[in-house]
C-alpha cells in the first residue's frame, strides 16, 4: 500500500480532475444544466484520491476533530480514498474556540472528522467549478486564483480619479447565522448532493461536555464552508448596480448618464463577510445601506451597527481600514500643469491598527525569551510575512519607520539581557557588519544569521485579476504568468501549457521560460 500511493501519477490525476471541472465551468457559463457531471466527478476515484491528498498532505490542520486523527499514512490514505462516498451521513463536529484578530474576543471554530473533510473536499471539487462561473467580479474571498491584493487594487482604481464616499459594511456573525433552507434553495443541487450537504449544515457540535445540533450557521473549519458562504452572500453585488440603473444621474453638459456609466460610478468590492460601497454622493451610500439590509434579511443575516460605519476617501476624517489597509485620499499642492491638477493623492498603506499588531507579536517574542538565536529563528517569519502582504502598496516609508522602531525594542532587549555591561558592548556582540550596514543577529563560525528587515522587502504592483476570470476557463497563459500556484495544479498547468504555448508564439515573450511559475 505505502508504494502504492507514492507511486500515483498526481499530475495525471489531476489533468483528468480539471477537465471536467472545466466542461462544468464551461456548461454553466452557457445556462446548461451540470448536474450529471458533477455525479461523474463526485463517483470518479481520481477525484477522491486528489480531495484525500488536499485534506492529508497539503492541507493538513493543527487541531483534529472528534476522532482525533490530523494526519494519516499511506496505507490509511489509499483506504480512505476507496470508502470515499457522498453518502449523505455526517459525524459530529468538534468545536474549539480561538482569538479574533481584531479583538479579545473568541469566535467558534467547527473541526470536522478527518473523513468528513475529505468528503467535503470531494463536493468543493464537483461544486466550485458551478460557482465560479456564476460568482461576481468583485467578490475576492477564499476563491481560487484570487486574494486580498485583488480586492485592493479594485478599491484603488476606484478612488484614485475621483474621492468617494465608502459604506465600509461588515456582517453580523455570518457563518453563524445563515438559513439553511434559503442555503439550499440558492445552491439548487441534485438530491443526494443535498442531503450530504443537509447532513453537514446540521451535524451535532460537540463542545466541551455538551452537545448542540445547529438550526442555522455553517461551522467555520470545515473544507466547504467558505463556499458555503461566499454562495450565500452571491447577488449582493448586481442587486445594487442593477438599482442604480435606475438612478437619473447628469455629466457636466445637463445630459443624462448611460446605464453603463451609472453602473461605474458605484464599485463595490467582498472579501468574504467584509465589503465596501463607493460612489460620489452620500445619499445613494446612505440608501445603499437601507437595501443590503433588506437584501441580507431572507438569509437571516444582518449587518453589524458597531462595525458597519460611512466615512470619506478625502473629506473631514479620511481613509477607512479594509482588511489591514488604511485606505484614503492625500491632499497634495495644485499644480497648473501635469497629474496633480486635482488636488489629492490616493496612498494605501498598512493600517496603524495592524501596525500595533504586529509590533505586539515581536514583543511577545522578545519577553518569552532570552536566546538570540531563538529571537532571531521566531522574528524573521513574522517579519517577512508581515511584509510580504503589505508590499504591493506605498508602505517603504512605514517599514522604514517600524525598523527603527524594531531595532529600539532589539536593543532594550539585549541591554536588559546584559544590564552590566556597558551600551558599546551590547551593540558589538548583536549588531554584525553585514555589506554596509549594521545587522542584528549571531554569528555561526564566520557566517552571520540574522534578523531580515522590513525596508529588505522591495514593493512590486499588484495587477488585479481581470474581471470574473478563473482558474477554469482553461486560459492557462493568463495564470501561467499570472505566477498564482492555483490549488497545487503545477504539474497539471505545466502539462496543459506546453500545446498552448506552441500555437501562441507571440513575439516578444518567450513564454517556455516561464512555465516554472506553474
Amino acid at each position: 500500500m505505502e508504494s502504492r500511493w507514492s507511486q500515483l501519477n498526481w499530475g495525471d490525476i489531476t489533468k483528468r480532475v480539471l477537465r471536467i471541472q472545466k466542461q462544468i465551468y464551461e456548461r454553466t457559463l452557457e445556462g446548461k444544466e451540470v448536474h450529471e457531471l458533477q455525479r461523474v466527478l463526485t463517483g470518479l476515484f481520481e477525484a477522491k484520491l486528489l480531495a484525500v491528498r488536499r485534506v492529508t498532505q497539503d492541507n493538513q490542520g493543527k487541531k483534529a476533530g472528534i476522532d482525533g486523527i490530523k494526519s494519516l499514512s499511506s496505507n490509511k490514505r489509499w483506504e480512505l480514498a476507496r470508502n470515499l462516498e457522498i453518502d449523505g451521513k455526517s459525524d459530529k463536529v468538534k468545536r474549539v474556540w480561538i482569538p479574533k484578530n481584531n479583538s479579545n474576543e473568541l469566535r467558534p471554530l467547527g473541526i470536522p472528522t478527518i473523513r468528513d473533510r475529505a468528503k467535503q473536499a470531494l463536493a468543493l471539487l464537483a461544486l466550485e467549478p458551478e460557482w465560479e462561473a456564476k460568482f461576481e467580479p468583485n467578490s475576492y474571498g477564499f476563491r481560487p486564483g484570487r486574494s486580498t491584493l485583488d480586492a485592493i487594487e479594485a478599491i484603488h482604481s476606484s478612488i484614485n480619479k475621483k474621492p468617494k464616499y465608502v459604506l465600509d459594511g461588515d456582517i453580523r456573525k455570518c457563518f453563524d447565522r445563515i438559513n439553511h433552507e434559503q442555503l439550499l434553495l440558492k445552491l439548487n443541487i441534485f438530491p443526494k448532493m443535498e442531503r450530504q450537504v443537509r447532513a453537514w449544515l446540521k451535524a451535532g457540535i460537540v463542545d466541551g461536555s455538551s452537545e448542540l445540533f445547529p438550526t442555522e450557521g455553517t461551522p467555520q473549519g470545515g473544507v466547504i464552508s467558505p463556499l458555503l458562504s461566499n454562495i450565500a452572500l452571491h447577488g449582493m453585488e448586481e442587486m445594487l448596480l442593477k438599482w442604480i440603473e435606475t438612478i437619473p444621474a447628469y455629466n457636466p453638459g445637463g445630459t443624462i448618464l448611460s446605464k453603463s456609466a451609472r453602473r461605474s460610478r458605484l464599485t463595490f468590492v467582498r472579501y468574504a463577510d467584509d465589503f465596501v460601497v463607493l460612489h460620489p454622493e452620500l445619499e445613494i451610500i446612505k440608501e445603499a445601506k437601507e437595501r443590503i439590509s433588506k437584501w441580507l434579511e431572507p438569509m437571516g443575516l444582518e449587518l453589524h451597527p458597531d462595525k458597519t460605519s460611512i466615512k470619506h476617501t478625502f473629506l473631514e476624517k479620511p481613509g477607512f481600514n479594509f482588511l489591514g489597509f488604511w485606505i484614503r485620499n492625500y491632499p497634495v499642492q495644485r499644480r497648473e500643469e501635469g497629474k496633480r491638477r486635482s488636488g489629492y493623492k490616493t496612498y494605501i498603506r498598512p493600517h496603524p491598527d495592524n501596525i500595533s499588531r504586529f509590533l505586539s507579536e515581536v514583543r511577545k517574542v522578545l519577553v518569552s525569551t532570552r536566546d538570540v538565536k531563538v529571537v532571531v529563528q521566531r522574528l524573521n517569519p513574522i517579519i517577512m510575512g508581515w511584509s510580504n502582504y503589505f508590499r504591493t502598496t506605498a508602505s517603504k516609508s512605514t517599514f522604514t519607520s517600524i525598523d527603527k522602531v524594531l531595532m529600539t525594542k532589539l536593543m532594550n532587549w539585549a541591554r536588559k539581557k546584559h544590564p552590566r555591561r556597558d551600551q558599546e558592548w551590547v551593540r558589538n556582540k548583536y549588531l554584525h557588519l553585514d555589506g554596509n550596514r549594521k545587522r542584528f543577529g549571531y554569528l555561526l563560525g564566520e557566517t552571520l544569521v540574522g534578523l531580515k528587515y522590513c525596508a529588505e522587502t522591495a514593493i512590486v504592483r499588484h495587477k488585479k485579476v481581470t474581471g470574473k476570470a478563473s482558474p477554469y476557463d482553461g486560459n492557462w497563459i493568463y495564470w501561467t504568468l499570472r505566477g498564482r500556484d492555483i490549488a497545487n495544479r503545477r504539474v497539471s498547468l505545466q502539462t496543459l501549457i506546453r500545446p498552448a504555448v506552441k500555437k501562441e508564439n507571440a513575439p516578444g515573450v518567450d513564454y517556455t521560460s516561464l512555465l516554472w511559475i506553474a
